[in-house]
């Protein structure tokens, strides 16, 4: 869809789902649900850039179709603390200017990321706190927050009454029986809301092309015990940040393997303050900050590093590439990734691995020696939720076409209704089918912009990424007539050996195409403009194969 502001028409005796982000894709997830002429989103999260989108860090999702029903939007609810389901807070809240629902760790996540960007942009969002259990109305929406385990304190399901129509929203979420930090799942209010009827499950897919079950946190715990006893040298443990239950098990590990805690990297170090505050790591140790590494024996020292992704800015990467400020790695030290390897990061993850193994470092594979556990639910959980829950309809969200597509089938194996839908679907939930579609996208942080990724901005970086740039400038009479050779200026696509010669000779090129213009066309700027470009695309690609955006400037005098 072209409009972002056309919305197909609604009836108000009907309620709606719409996928804005996070269904087809893992990352970016924005629900919205529509009753009787008023909204409320669930989840307001980024996806992370990547080689498709030069210089653009951070990716959100595309509001502008929100935009015009922002003043009818009821509320913002999250359901957890995950950059995926918040971090976008902080670049779309002043869009949308709605109240803000979440438990308590969620909320201290979400101000600390929101004065990143200042203080009075966090004091402008309100944030109103809830416990698990609690119930709010929220205009036509009855909400109640639903305790479940995940990879990170306090991950809710959303139990969505509106009219004659049940939702459960199940967020991020694992059976996880001993999640080591906080309590495990409610099943016994999972019970009771089954018992009471469910019309809709919305569903996390991410593992659901993963045979079993996730795991628990206290068996990764008692394995990490396991593989760090008696290594010598530093240990370097790299974990997802917002993983607490893994920060704390490494913190509670520590004192027995006599070594001290040092953490690298600030999402981390916020992470694990943000814990603490809210009571989640009562007993964790002192950390030593990494300035004062060089006082303790190597021996002695456990650093939880962030990175494990092979974010090039990140502490992890710059021990692989000894560039970090504080500390250096030497040969001898184990690297231990108590993580999983997120498809399209194998690249960046093995560039890191290598850079250590020439150094002699040792690398331990997490999910090789069972030191790491997913927080999403595997093949068996799905059955079990879809099994106790009986919800007459599944949608599937959170997950790229083929893990939505499993999902839908593991549910339609239970007998359930499944629909397979994309960002933008809009259904009908009250009939249980699609009714329209919703203009949805993507926007990348740009500075202090968001930039549509689709804009005409962020493709030219993508061709000067793959051909480099050509940039001349032509100054001519009013006749025509070149004043001066055009100076030419090559990015990207020369070696500094043979620059000098590769540009006069783009300039030759150049230079003669101008000659070649009639009279009326020597006249005319954008003439004597479209055939000096299209000489030089043209010359570039004969000398050197090479498609680099070319630009030029003509200066007219007289």
């Amino acid at each position: 869809m072209t409009d972002a502001q056309h919305w197909p028409d609604l009836d108000p005796h009907c309620l709606y789902f719409l996928p804005v982000g996070g269904t087809g894709e893992i990352g970016m997830n924005l629900n919205l649900y529509a009753y009787n002429g008023r909204f409320l989103l669930i989840d307001l999260g980024i996806m992370f850039g990547d080689e498709a989108t030069p210089g653009v860090d951070v990716i959100t999702p595309d509001i502008r179709a929100l935009e015009p029903i922002a003043d009818r939007i009821e509320a913002l609810v999250l359901t957890h603390a995950h950059e995926d389901h918040l971090g976008a807070l902080r670049y779309l809240w002043p869009k949308l200017k709605c109240p803000v629902y979440c438990t308590g760790f969620t909320a201290r996540v979400a101000q600390r990321k929101l004065k990143e960007m200042s203080d009075k942009h966090a004091k402008a969002v309100k944030i109103k706190r809830v416990n698990a259990g609690d119930r709010v109305e929220l205009g036509p929406f009855r909400v109640e927050w639903l305790h479940l385990t995940h990879s990170i304190p306090e991950p809710n399901g959303i139990v969505l009454d509106v009219a004659d129509q049940r939702v459960f929203h199940t967020g991020d979420w694992k059976l996880d029986p001993n999640p080591v930090v906080g309590e495990s799942y409610d099943a016994k209010r999972l019970e009771e809301i089954a018992a009471e009827g469910v019309d809709w499950m919305v569903c996390d897919s991410t593992n659901a092309t993963t045979p079993g079950w996730s795991g628990s946190e206290s068996e990764a715990a008692r394995k990490l015990a396991e593989v760090l006893a008696n290594r010598p040298g530093r240990l370097a443990v790299t974990c997802f940040a917002s993983n607490v239950a893994r920060v704390s098990s490494l913190g509670s590990l520590a004192p027995g393997l006599k070594r001290r805690v040092s953490i690298l990297g600030r999402s981390m170090h916020e992470m694990t303050q943000a814990a603490k505050i809210e009571g989640y790591l009562p007993d964790f140790p002192s950390i030593v900050p990494a300035s004062d590494l060089g006082y303790l024996p190597r021996d002695e020292q456990m650093i939880l590093c962030t990175g494990s992704q092979g974010e090039p800015r990140a502490a992890l990467s710059k021990l692989a590439s000894d560039t970090h400020p504080d500390l250096h790695l030497e040969a001898g030290d184990t690297v231990v990734f108590s993580s999983k390897m997120i498809p399209g990061n194998e690249k960046s993850i093995g560039r890191m691995r290598n850079q250590f193994a020439v150094r002699n470092i040792d690398v331990l594979d997490g999910e090789a020696l069972g030191i790491h556990v997913s927080g999403h639910p595997c093949v068996e959980e799905l059955k079990w939720m879809y099994q106790t829950i009986a919800p007459r309809h599944a949608l599937p969200v959170h997950g790229e076409g083929r893990h939505l597509k499993a999902n839908a089938d593991i549910a339609r194996g239970c007998g359930v209704n499944a629909l397979e839908i994309r960002n933008g679907d809009l259904v009908n939930l009250s009939h249980a089918q699609v009714v329209g579609k919703v203009y949805t996208g993507r926007c990348g942080v740009v500075g202090n912009s968001l930039i549509p990724t689709t804009s005409a901005a962020l493709r030219e970086r993508n061709k000067v990424k793959m051909g480099g740039s050509v940039t001349a400038t032509v100054v001519i009479d009013g006749n025509g007539k070149l004043l001066a050779p055009p100076g030419i200026r090559l990015l990207g696509i020369a070696d500094p050996a043979t620059e000098e010669a590769t540009g006069a000779s783009l300039m030759r090129s150049m230079t003669t195409a101008i000659e070649a213009l009639g009279p009326n066309s020597l006249k005319d700027d954008a003439a004597v403009q479209d055939a000096a470009e299209h000489a030089l695309k043209k010359a570039s690609y004969r000398k050197l194969g090479l498609r680099p955006v070319c630009q030029v400037m003509v200066a007219r005098l007289g």
